[in-house]
């Protein structure tokens, strides 16, 4: 069963997180400005995120350390308002 997008906390993402790059994100038709979640309910685009989003696995690596992600991640929600999650 689908969760609805108030019960994950759906908001805008931002590049490192956001459901672009997320496992669960299905994309809409060529051109649409909204896709689909396996797990989450209504129209998703893919620059919001919400609290089940799962990195994509990059087969190339990722540029930045897990520590400097979090580290960006943290002053980004800092930033935002949102409470820093560990």
């Amino acid at each position: 069963m689908k969760l609805t997008q108030q019960h994950v906390d759906y908001r805008r993402g931002y590049p490192l997180r956001q459901c672009g790059v997320c496992a669960m994100y299905t994309h809409g038709n060529a051109g649409g400005q909204f896709g689909g979640c396996t797990a989450v309910t209504g129209q998703i685009t893919p620059y919001g995120y919400c609290d089940l989003f799962t990195q994509l696995r990059n087969p190339y690596g990722h540029r930045a350390s897990p520590a400097h992600r979090r580290a960006i991640e943290n002053i980004y929600d800092h930033a935002h308002g949102y409470s820093v999650r560990k």
